[in-house]
């Protein structure tokens, strides 16, 4: 073939035909590649970005080009750079690396081997890199001539490992391997080698393809190091790591099996590992260990020291076997209990009250061999008992305690509000706050979005000029000009608020020859969702869809009007959303004193902020108000603003979070009972407006007739629509919308937090913005805590405390129905009391003890199995909870289904725990 000028190379590259591209290119010399060095660069820029090409077109032509730099680009590091550049990766390079390798090894350079050095430099530990690792592997078989060593770097060790297919049995395959020697003193120190060894071992892989069983059958015959490979395995176990990667070595260290003789000479590691690691690397620590100490080969102050160390970890499994592992001891050794039970005494501190009894039982049973210095010990550790758990290690010991006296429970002092800050005052000061508000997702700050509205819409009537200079970075660095099409409009047909925030800023700061591309763009889209929704397409929800409309009002007023109105009367004057009506009364005063009207959905929602408490005050002065918006807020003055809609508590059956299969073959779904809330609109919703004549007609096309506010957030018949719509973190800007009726808001989150339970993370961060808020705390708000705090995420669950220390700070919390609410959830398998306990500890200790009381003495009788059933798991650590708190309060009143658990008998821990509650109530 003859050598190519660069059109015809083109040609080849944009039809994507590597093995031509090879063959045009492998028999140039270095004058020839070198003139096509420049074009091959150039080619690869536009070819990055360009994401329009079909997508099999477009990786045909990545692998082509691939091919054409090998061949023409010059020197180890370019070459190396080129062939590991990200933006020309597909996930299928497998067509290109027999082509890439075709032509490197055609060009006899010097500087090959450098090349595979780099190569393998760069490797990296993803399944992506495998077609890479064969192109470093086949050059070094390649060069093996020249002097070149094998590659030990991590990236290369892992593609060796991952490319080993076995025939038959993964270990006969590796003892011929000719890369072992060399690479297996290297397998266990690379990222990734753990998931491997973890994913061998799967159920689908059959058992002689496991890695550690095959590293452990070559260890056993002498093929590898036993000692080396067993020191290793413990050196990453040491080391930590995510529990897929840990999973491996553990796996590795279970194959290994090592004998009483091994774990001896490691002893210093295994304490380590028990002491510090995670659950499950610590609890096969603690087997090794507890084995070496049934020999006889483990020395007592060894195992007390790593003792205290386990018995201050949270896990109750480990805590568990550690405490039965020190009772045999006490039991094996009698002379040394008092040792043993100064040790076990630190359990006394566990905030798991199975586990204080456990504890408590231990050191009961063996107080008779207590010296007096751990008799000592073991009183002042007592302290961190209930007084009546103290008591008893006293008596045992035969010591006295004083009488206890109910200490006074903490008084909660109500938060004092925050401050809004002050508003956005220039086009600088706004370019930085927008950037921080982009860089804050996915955590919306509802207060951050008032504030940039209401400085945008500011701003550009003081000087769009300006405005669009000092917003210029800011829309470069966040590319918020492509969501304005250069030419076209697109057939995009979703919506969501980063968008219509963006066409926001963009009607604010584009140039009216721009603008009009930007008006078609919002024209196409919104008519699009809107046929939708007109369909059987579901709406958004609500709160959702006020916010939106919203957004969208100011970007077409901002685009339609050169001259936006100075203000938007919405923007709250506190933190919760409200909006002081005599700050409002001030706004149109001046809108009626300067000529202009506020827009129809930012007075809409002025009006939803108003606070519950009348203002006589600024009803006279609305009341003077010439304007339509003014009378408008006269009469919702008077007339005390919206009546509350009507929550109620509804039952449904929905489709679950999806989860695999029994035997992982498939993703099912199962029905599932979920507790949600459904709203009612109130007696006096806000009346339909027409859109206000004012508006040009071309923007009354883009601004169509909607629905007052009002009845879009006050009513939800169907709250289990929404379940598992993703919302991105804007459902914390919906409690503003509504902020003197924080039940209807919680209504509408429930089909999200509903997920909290079930794994779901974040949307738990909404509970203390919703409980700052005003309006009756009736179902919507008592089943938002509820889910809340049996939250399996455990920042969900402090935010659910922070909520609710807030409620009881205000003396609103209602703490017997958020009890039932709790019961009755837990009896639907909604929620788990093994998350709620600890979380209602933590408001207990923060001075909510008189609350928590009644949340728990209220969840009991709902959670008291009848005759033959299985109490709810978690249930004792209630009742513990709420003997600790009864303690510590006066005048507890005794609850009736407590009898049904207390005649069980026994010395179960949840018999124990009821008797010892009934003993402390009246």
């Amino acid at each position: 073939m003859s050598p190519p000028d660069w059109p015809a190379l083109r040609a080849l590259i944009d039809t994507g035909q590597a093995r031509l591209v090879a063959a045009a290119v492998e028999h140039l010399d270095e004058r020839q590649r070198r003139g096509l060095a420049a074009a091959v660069r150039a080619y690869a820029r536009p070819l990055a970005n360009d994401f329009e090409v079909d997508w099999q077109l477009r990786r045909r032509r990545i692998a082509a080009l691939r091919v054409a730099g090998a061949g023409c680009l010059s020197g180890a590091d370019t070459v190396a750079r080129w062939l590991t550049r990200q933006d020309l990766r597909t996930w299928d390079e497998q067509r290109s690396t027999t082509a890439v390798l075709r032509v490197l090894q055609a060009r006899q350079v010097p500087w090959l081997p450098e090349l595979t050095r780099r190569l393998a430099a760069r490797l990296g530990p993803n399944e992506w890199d495998d077609h890479r690792w064969r192109l470093v592997a086949e050059l070094v078989t390649s060069t093996g001539l020249q002097g070149i060593e094998l590659p030990t770097s991590d990236g290369f060790v892992l593609g060796w490992a991952r490319s080993r297919r076995p025939d038959g049995r993964l270990a006969d395959t590796l003892a011929t391997d000719p890369f072992l020697d060399a690479l297996a003193p290297h397998l266990l120190e690379g990222d990734g080698v753990g998931r491997l060894l973890a994913w061998s071992t799967s159920t689908w892989m059959p058992p002689e393809a496991s890695w550690p069983l095959a590293l452990a059958t070559l260890a056993a015959s002498g093929r590898l190091e036993r000692e080396r490979l067993l020191d290793r395995c413990l050196g990453r176990l040491l080391q930590g790591g995510s529990a897929a990667e840990l999973r491996g070595f553990l796996l590795l260290h279970e194959a290994l099996d090592p004998t009483l003789e091994e774990v001896a000479a490691r002893t210093r590691d295994y304490i380590r590992l028990l002491a510090d690691s995670p659950s499950r690397v610590a609890l096969a620590a603690q087997r090794v260990l507890r084995r070496l100490d049934n020999a006889g080969r483990l020395e007592p102050d060894r195992l007390l020291e790593v003792s205290r160390a386990v018995l201050f970890r949270p896990e109750k499994h480990l805590v568990r076997s550690q405490l039965s592992w020190l009772d045999a001891v006490a039991r094996r050794q009698p002379e040394r209990a008092g040792e043993v039970l100064a040790v076990v005494a630190v359990a006394f501190a566990q905030e798991a009250a199975e586990l204080q009894a456990r504890a408590l039982s231990l050191v009961l049973r063996h107080a008779g061999h207590a010296g007096e210095a751990a008799r000592a010990e073991l009183l002042e550790a007592a302290a961190a008992l209930p007084v009546d758990l103290s008591q008893r290690v006293a008596t045992a010991l035969g010591s006295q305690l004083p009488a206890p006296q109910p200490a006074p429970s903490p008084a909660l002092v109500a938060s004092p509000p925050r401050e809004l800050p002050p508003p956005i005052a220039t086009p600088a000061e706004l370019a930085e706050e927008l950037a921080a508000f982009l860089e804050g997702t996915p955590t919306v700050d509802p207060v951050a979005l008032e504030r940039l509205l209401a400085a945008l819409v500011a701003l550009a009537h003081r000087d769009r000029a300006a405005l669009a200079d000092g917003l210029g970075p800011v829309l470069a660095r966040y590319r918020i000009q492509s969501w304005l099409p250069s030419d076209q409009v697109p057939t995009i047909t979703f919506l969501n608020e980063y968008q219509q925030l963006s066409w926001a800023v963009l009607a604010a700061v584009t140039p009216p020859a721009r603008r009009i591309l930007l008006r078609g763009f919002m024209r196409a889209v919104w008519g699009a969702s809107e046929r939708r929704w007109r369909g059987s397409w579901p709406v958004a929800p609500g709160p959702r869809l006020a916010l939106l409309y919203r957004l969208h009002e100011i970007a077409i007023w901002l685009d339609r009007q050169p001259s936006a109105p100075p203000l938007l009367v919405a923007t709250p004057s506190s933190v919760t959303g409200h909006l002081d009506p005599g700050e409002l009364v001030a706004r149109l005063e001046r809108a009626a004193t300067e000529g202009w009207e506020p827009w129809e959905q930012d007075l809409q929602q002025a009006l939803l902020r108003l606070p519950r408490t009348p203002d006589p005050v600024a009803t006279a002065r609305a009341r003077q108000l010439p304007t339509p918006a003014g009378q408008r807020l006269f009469a919702w003055l008077r007339d005390g603003g919206m009546a509350d809609p009507q929550v109620t508590r509804v039952i449904r059956t929905v489709r679950g979070r999806p989860r695999w299969s029994s035997d992982a073959s498939r993703l099912v779904t199962d029905e599932v009972v979920a507790v949600f809330a459904t709203v009612a609109p109130p007696s006096n919703p806000a009346r339909p407006r027409t859109v206000p004549a004012s508006l040009p007609a071309a923007a009354r096309r883009l601004l169509p007739r909607r629905p007052p506010l009002a009845a879009l957030l006050c009513e939800l018949p169907e709250p289990e629509r929404w379940q598992g719509w993703h919302l991105g973190g804007w459902q914390r800007c919906w409690p503003a919308l509504l902020p003197s009726h924080r039940d209807v808001v919680a209504a509408h989150l429930q089909p999200w937090l509903a997920n909290l339970p079930a794994g779901a993370r974040g949307d738990g961060q909404v509970l203390p913005i919703l409980a700052e808020t005003d309006g009756p705390v009736g179902p919507g708000l008592t089943l938002a805590l509820a889910y809340g705090l049996g939250a399996r995420d455990q920042v969900d669950r402090a935010a659910a405390v922070d909520a609710l220390l807030v409620l009881a700070g205000r003396h609103q919390l209602e703490g017997p129905a958020l009890g039932s609410e709790l019961g009755a959830l837990t009896a639907l398998g909604q929620v788990q009391v093994g998350r709620v306990v600890p979380a209602l500890r933590d408001a207990a200790r923060s001075g909510a003890t008189a609350e928590v009381w009644a949340i728990v003495a209220a969840a009991i009788p709902g959670l008291v199995p009848s005759a033959g059933q299985r109490p709810p798991r978690g249930l004792p650590d209630l009742l513990a909870l709420g003997a600790d708190v009864a303690g510590t309060l006066s005048g507890c009143p005794t609850i009736p289904a407590l009898a049904a658990i207390t005649r069980r008998g026994g010395s179960s821990h949840l018999v124990t725990q009821s008797r010892r509650l009934q003993q402390l109530l009246v």
